[in-house]
Parts: structure tokens; sequence; C-alpha cells
């Protein structure tokens, strides 16, 4: 091995199985997927293995090249390697999609010759190319959707839980400040609205919300739904389950009820699955976050399968993907707008009608 080669593995941070390291890039320095990014770091690209660690479903690897990208704003190029596809990967991590900067990708089993012919394709980011994979690509926005989600259960004590929610909005404000400076005067916005009513605290959570976590180009395509032709439920849509642990649960089935609506609410899983076997109902109302974001796509899932009008609901926007596809959107702003939920649960009565009279 000639000199400069050497040097350069010896420049290479190799985050994975060390029998690979040894018969791929022996000189690449071994890191820990749980150890801590350090700033600084002569490291000029990086190996990692996405699967790396004891727990291999759990992505270690990527995870470690996330937090990597935010606490030393490195900018090194990754070449990514794992049994999975990267398609699979790509669906929980985006910086793993086709064409973004800074990362290559091999899937294993893969030979030397393979190796070295990805790595020599690396190269490193800028800094525009850094800024955006930190905005968008690293993570943040599921963080930024947990702070509004738990801000939205702080709301719904108001003014009993202000205290709780300043301490939601500092938190917040750190990560935003440091990645999001576009987002900067709706955060003050928000801040200043602590002082205010509730009404002006949740619109201007939903707008700091909605700017943090859509992407302009980006926003969601689902028109929005027209006037209900009826004030009644419609046909085969009385029966609504509510899939919702949140403490505004019952208020949002009383408002729904006003209207008609047989409701039914579900506080866990088992209980939900359990109604919808049981009960058969035609529409569900399915909180995205239930208890985690897993479990409630996986509920909106068998909903639809049986055939219900099916709307997802959070305290927090929905990030592209989160729903899935047949699944309307109530998230955010949306999440108490039983008005734009009648008209939704009609469009949809509406649609199936015409499809069967075809």
């Amino acid at each position: 091995m000639g000199p400069g080669k050497l040097l350069q593995q010896r420049c290479t941070g190799w985050v994975g199985d060390n029998h690979s390291r040894q018969m791929l890039c022996a000189g690449a320095e071994l890191i820990a997927p749980d150890s801590s990014p350090i700033s600084g770091s002569p490291l000029t690209r990086l190996v990692v293995e996405a699967n790396a660690g004891p727990r291999r479903a759990a992505r270690s690897g990527l995870f470690w090249l996330q937090h990597l990208r935010r606490t030393t704003r490195t900018l090194a190029p990754a070449l990514v390697y794992s049994f999975e596809t990267r398609e699979a990967l790509a669906k929980q991590f985006s910086m793993l999609a086709p064409g973004m900067p800074g990362i290559g990708f091999i899937r294993a089993p893969f030979t030397r010759a393979e190796f070295e012919a990805e790595l020599a394709k690396l190269e490193p980011l800028t800094q525009d190319q850094l800024q955006y994979l930190l905005r968008w690509h690293c993570g943040l926005q599921e963080e930024w959707q947990a702070k509004a989600h738990e801000l939205g259960h702080a709301l719904s004590d108001w003014p009993a839980q202000r205290d709780r929610a300043r301490k939601i909005v500092a938190e917040w404000a750190v990560s935003v400040r440091d990645i999001a400076p576009d987002q900067e005067d709706e955060l003050a916005r928000l801040e200043q609205a602590m002082d205010g009513g509730l009404e002006d605290v949740r619109r201007a959570k939903d707008v700091l919300d909605r700017g943090l976590n859509v992407r302009p180009g980006l926003e969601a395509s689902e028109d929005e739904p027209l006037a209900a032709p009826e004030a009644r439920p419609p046909r085969g849509c009385e029966a609504v389950l509510l899939a919702d642990d949140g403490p505004d649960a019952e208020s949002l089935a009383d408002r729904l009820r006003e209207m008609r609506y047989t409701v039914e609410v579900a506080q866990s899983l088992e209980e939900a699955r359990c109604l919808l076997d049981l009960w058969s109902p035609g529409v569900v109302l399915a909180d995205l976050n239930f208890p985690t974001k897993g479990d409630g796509q996986a509920l909106m899932g068998e909903a639809l399968s049986v055939g219900a009008v099916v709307i997802g609901i959070s305290k927090a926007c929905a990030l592209a993907g989160d729903l899935p596809p047949g699944v309307a959107d109530c998230c955010g702003s949306y999440c108490a707008d039983v008005g734009r939920m009648h008209r939704i649960i009609w469009r949809d009565a509406v649609a199936r009608r015409d499809r069967w009279q075809r």
C-alpha cells in the first residue's frame, strides 16, 4: 500500500463491524455507534454500517451519523453499507434518499473492488449542502414534531400549565435558533404569545410547527374538502371510533356527538383494535402517536383494510410520509376541527357511492 493510500485510510472513520474494517480499510479509525462525536476530528470521510451495534434493527449507525452532522457540522462525506436496501432505510432516514449530497450507499454483500469504487465517488459537503441536510434530513423534524405535540398537551390545561408550556417552548427554541433561522420570527411570536390568551398561543404554535416541518414546495397536496351537503352524518358513516389517549379526546367526541355521530373513544391500541373488529365503525379518527407513530400508522392501515373512512389526528402537523395513503389529514391546527372532519367524511362517502354506481 502506498503512503498516500495509507494516509487516506487513517483519515477515515469506520462505524461498524471491526472484521469488515480489517478486511477492507484496516487503517481506518474504529468508532463505536454509541460514542459521542468529537468536534475538530481530522477525519475526512466516514464509512458507516447502518445496522451497527448489538440491535441491528435499531439502525444505530444512521442515528450516529445524524448526531455527528448536528453536533460537529463536519463536511466529511459518508459511505453507508447495510444488508437492507437503500429504499427501506431512506423511509426512516431521508438523508439516504437518492441524490442526497455527501453520502453514498453500497448493499452487502459486496467485494473489496466494489467497496473501493463507491468510496472513491464520495465528495465533501459544501456549507450550503450541510445546512440543507441539517435543516431537513437529520432527524430534527421528528424532534420538533414531538415538541409541538407536547406543547399541545400542555395547552389542554391552560392557563394552569402555562409554566410547563414556557419550559417546552424554551427547550424547543434552542434547536430552532441553531438550525432553522428562517423560523426565528415565528418563534419570537410564540414566545410573546405565552403572555396572552390560549387561542393566540395555539395559532402561533401551529404556524411555527408548520414552518419547521413542511418544506417549501412539498406542502400536502390534499384538496380542502368542499362543504358537506348535509349537517347529518352520511349513511354508513354514523359510527365513529376515536382512537386517542389524549386529554381532549372526550371533548372532541362530545362535539362530534352534537353533530349526530355515534362515537366510541378508545384510549389504548388494544381497545381500538377490539372496537374496530367487533363494532365495525364507518369512520376511524386515529391519533398518529398511539402511543408511538408506528402503532398509530398500523392502526390506520388496519382501519383502511376494512373499508373505514380514516382520518389522522395529532397536535403536531404530520410530516411527509407520516400518514398512510388514503388517510385524510386533520393534524396540527386541524386536530379539533370537527367541521373539517365532517366535510372529509362526506367527501369520502360521496366518492365511494359514485364508485359503486359506475
